[in-house]
């Protein structure tokens, strides 16, 4: 079988399944003359700057979403400003005054939280609203499943549990972990809601006990593994140079003792 031919005015052809690449192709040059730096992903896409002078970064900023509208009229692709939003990451009380940054001569709102990918952003690098809301997300996918437990049983429940609700409780864990205890605990009780549900214990049950009867591990410690599989991946090549290029150095090159671990790497400080 063959598709019939067509012809194209812009664009990719939609429900295709060449179609997602085809579309990566056709943006791939978007940001050959962006000086900032510049993340795709699919039809998302971020620009990224630091500010050490405001008016400074703001023209850079600006001459590259000019770039990118040109770029956007020469290929006949529609940039929706009211989509495009601006947000100045600092922990300063004080921040100064920054300027307007547009797209395609409209104003770029400033916002002080942004969903990018699935993960609620912050302007005070905060975690707590992204919490918020996979924790909210979670509950109405587990409370869906309560009214199946006696129909289904134990087994499917669980598997539904993994699948639908945990699964929501882990996305992109590696990112979000440096979050507090306060907002770690509330996933937590989540996870042991959840095991209630399963095995039929009562409200008052020690979670210990929860975890042993269902064989499963807390929250917590899946996510330090998830980092030690990534970390893993970074430190062998095996992730993407974007992350590789953030491993620290070992700490052989970083002293002038002679240590028998210098295949150990200088944990950064954390501020």
């Amino acid at each position: 079988m063959s598709s019939d031919w067509a012809h194209i005015e812009a664009g990719v052809p939609q429900g295709s399944v060449l179609g997602p690449l085809l579309f990566l192709i056709y943006i791939n040059d978007i940001a050959d003359n962006v000086s900032s730096t510049c993340f795709l992903f699919a039809d998302d896409s971020l620009l990224l700057d630091e500010v050490i002078s405001p008016i400074d970064t703001a023209n850079k900023l600006n001459n590259d979403l000019d770039s990118i509208s040109m770029w956007a009229d020469r290929w006949l692709v529609t940039m929706n400003a009211n989509k495009t939003k601006n947000m100045i990451f600092s922990s300063k009380l004080n921040k100064p005054l920054h300027p307007m940054l547009t797209l395609a001569n409209e104003p770029i709102d400033i916002v002080d939280h942004h969903d990018h990918l699935g993960v609620t952003l912050t302007n005070k690098l905060s975690w707590r609203p992204h919490i918020l809301k996979i924790h909210q997300k979670a509950s109405k996918k587990l409370n869906l499943l309560k009214p199946m437990k006696f129909k289904l049983g134990k087994k499917p429940i669980e598997i539904l549990y993994k699948s639908v609700v945990r699964s929501c409780l882990e996305y992109a864990d590696v990112v979000w972990d440096g979050c507090c205890d306060a907002d770690r605990d509330l996933l937590e009780s989540l996870q042991f809601e959840a095991a209630r549900l399963v095995t039929g214990a009562l409200k008052g049950t020690h979670r210990e006990s929860l975890l042993n009867e269902t064989g499963w591990t807390t929250l917590k410690a899946r996510r330090n593994d998830h980092k030690l599989f990534m970390m893993y991946k970074i430190v062998n090549n095996l992730a993407p140079p974007y992350l590789s290029e953030l491993r620290p150095d070992n700490v052989s090159s970083g002293s002038n003792r002679s240590l028998r671990a210098n295949d150990n790497l200088i944990v950064p400080c954390f501020r």
